[in-house]
């Protein structure tokens, strides 16, 4: 195999060790795992909706962007319709799910805003925060208190723009609700915006299936997002909110400019399904006696409260034993599936959990299974240590550009050397986080040295033993002083510390001359100390054969590469890091 591909291969081998290898199959059995809780994407009722538009001369293709000719009467038909069914101002309509939550979070959010997250949301809400220009930050899932909180700490460090608070109103993973109410309310009060992806509840809950969020659908600083290719049984996704906002999408939005339009024939089918929606209210009647059925099973025999909507979640273990439970379901002729990571993030071993999401549809229970999520009631943020072969390898620089892409916190438990900047300010600087992203170091030392020598001088004792793990709402980023094995005291060095935190450890080694011994040493020592490794990042011009032999020999990933930047500024910062290193790597992770 040529090298160019042994990265991808060496990536590919560790998915099949970690039970995360994956495959297309395609559909067999009961559905258990489709999102066509209302039995429409096959039913009559569309099929014939598509024939009679093919009939009327409606085209397959669009053939261009909505902006060059793409626009078809199909789409403001829809768009018109959709409106009125859920009482919104103005609707827009996109080729997905994905690319709406894309536009909408990359847009309209701007720089000097906030966007607040519940640590649930979709990858495509995660994927548009990270293209926009605004500061974002996680909270506990589903709660409103930590969103108040979260605004008000932003407001007194000088926030000056509005929060956008991003929710589902029913995840996807857990089956349960947002609390909207409380929320919307937050958001008038802090005079901000209120984004709701109704993804799982278009169709199925609110009033005449038009969403849980149906109340709030007509305010001018909501925004609601509709996939069609759930209960809707088609595909695409409406995004309604006022005319202003709307046409700001139009105007700025790339995943809106630069895609081609819609297929107009499915746009029909989206018509169609709104119809059928609305004129059938029997199929949501069906729907959710079989929820109430599927929710008794799960509390009479599995014995715990199921969660009252078509998404019922069942803890099962660990990737390899949902994957056995799934072929196992499926061999007995029950199409269930096992979702893992990224689809659902990585929890603490052994405490796993997954989902048996049951779905019911017009005819027949429908559902998906089995994936792990958190483990416990609170959502847990990602930790990290990132720490070095030796001093002065570029750690620092390389954290800051971490936290900037997951907006995390940083923490640098002791700072060795007052009189420059320090390596919490540079992260700051360089990261462009909000002050409060920075936590206070558990010691700071006057004189750049090595901890325990900097502590003598200083006329301090250091106790290794006092340093407990901040907790932390956001990611954290915790960075060490100088090398894995500078010391502390005379008798406890730094990787005695990282063991008993027990957090996944990025090692930065150099690209240069010498490295490999270092990196290699490096990585025996975290291994005897059994320290959970994520990988190397590597900071220097690219040398491949010494990245990749370190790799191989050290038995870990390499996560990147980050170039010595010149000048260093944060925007160099952030377009390298992003352009050297794919950040799914590190959401993955979850401690």
């Amino acid at each position: 195999m040529p090298d160019r591909l042994a990265r991808y291969e060496t990536k590919l081998r560790q998915l099949q060790q970690k039970g995360r290898w994956r495959v297309l199959t395609g559909p067999g059995g009961i559905d258990f795992t489709s999102n066509d809780y209302l039995a429409l994407a096959g039913s009559p009722r569309l099929t014939a909706g598509a024939i009679a538009a093919l009939e009327r001369g409606v085209p397959v293709g669009a053939g261009g962007s909505r902006l060059l000719r793409g626009n078809h009467a199909e789409h403001e038909a829809l768009e018109a319709e959709a409106a009125a069914f859920f009482q919104s101002e103005r609707m827009l309509y996109f080729g997905s799910g994905y690319a709406a939550n894309l536009a909408v979070l990359s847009t309209l959010p701007q720089r000097g805003d906030i966007v607040v997250h519940d640590t649930l949301v979709h990858a495509s809400a995660h994927a548009g925060m990270a293209a926009g220009r605004a500061e974002a930050i996680s909270v506990p899932h589903n709660n409103a208190d930590a969103f108040d909180d979260a605004i008000s700490r932003w407001r007194k460090a000088g926030g000056t723009g509005h929060p956008w608070i991003v929710v589902e109103s029913l995840y996807s993973m857990d089956g349960d609700r947002a609390p909207l109410p409380d929320l919307a309310e937050l958001a008038n009060r802090h005079d901000g915006f209120l984004v709701i992806d109704e993804a799982h509840a278009t169709g199925v809950h609110g009033a005449g299936g038009r969403g849980l969020a149906a109340e709030l659908e007509r305010r001018e600083n909501v925004v609601v997002l509709h996939t069609c290719g759930k209960a809707l049984g088609a595909s695409g996704a409406l995004v309604g909110a006022s005319r202003v906002l709307c046409d700001y999408l139009v105007n700025r939005a790339s995943p809106f400019i630069y895609a081609t339009a819609p297929s107009p024939l499915q746009t029909a089918s989206v018509r169609q399904a709104l119809n059928v929606v609305a004129a059938e209210p029997e199929r949501r009647e069906k729907l959710q006696d079989l929820v109430a059925f599927a929710n008794r099973l799960v509390a009479d025999r599995l014995g715990f409260a199921g969660s009252g909507s078509q998404i019922l979640p069942v803890v099962v273990g660990d990737n390899r034993r949902a994957i056995r439970i799934a072929e196992r379901m499926q061999a007995d002729g029950f199409d269930i599936r096992a979702i893992r990571p990224p689809t659902v993030p990585k929890g603490t071993a052994p405490a796993h959990r997954h989902h048996a999401q049951r779905r019911c549809s017009n005819d027949r229970p429908h559902g998906r299974a089995i994936g792990p999520s958190h483990g416990g009631g609170e959502a847990m943020s990602l930790r990290f240590v990132v720490t070095a072969t030796d001093t002065g390898v570029g750690k620092t620089v390389f954290s800051a550009g971490l936290a900037d892409a997951l907006g995390a916190c940083y923490w640098k438990p002791i700072q060795a050397g007052l009189d420059e900047e320090t390596d919490s300010e540079t992260v700051r600087r360089l990261g462009r986080l909000p002050p409060q992203h920075i936590l206070p170091e558990a010691w700071r030392l006057k004189t750049p040295a090595s901890p325990h020598l900097a502590a003598d001088i200083d006329g301090l004792a250091l106790r290794p033993e006092a340093l407990h793990l901040p907790k932390t709402t956001s990611p954290l980023i915790i960075e060490g002083a100088g090398g894995l094995l500078v010391p502390l005291t005379r008798r406890e060095v730094f990787a005695d510390v990282f063991a008993r935190w027990r957090l996944p450890i990025i090692l930065c080694a150099r690209t240069g001359l010498g490295t490999i011994n270092h990196t290699l040493l490096s990585l025996e020592a975290i291994r005897r100390r059994q320290i959970p490794v994520l990988g190397i990042a590597f900071i220097g011009d690219a040398q491949p054969d010494t990245q990749q032999i370190i790799a191989e020999m050290g038995g870990v990933p390499s996560l990147g590469r980050l170039p010595r930047l010149d000048p260093l500024t944060p925007d160099a910062l952030r377009e390298s890091f992003r352009r050297h290193f794919d950040v799914s790597q590190f959401q993955e992770r979850c401690v």
